[in-house]
């Protein structure tokens, strides 16, 4: 998948995330578009990233929560 791609996923998944969950979410994105890490593996992370907290949140939970657990 292209980078274009993947920002427009990440784009529609961000838009399913509770006010809350988007705003740590974008605080996501903005470090990791801005780190040294390779755009297309930066997205990919990221792609990862916003399944998982959907996921979460389909059961209640807030990004924090999510992270915790996983990690």
């Amino acid at each position: 998948m292209k980078v274009k791609a993947m920002i427009k996923q990440n784009n529609l998944l961000r838009e399913q995330m509770t006010p809350s969950n988007r705003s740590y979410f974008e605080d996501m994105i903005l470090a990791m578009r801005a780190s040294s890490v390779d755009a297309v593996r930066a997205e990919e992370l990221l792609l990862e990233a916003a399944e998982l907290l959907l996921k979460g949140q389909a059961k209640g939970k807030h990004a924090k929560q999510v992270w915790r657990e996983a990690w």
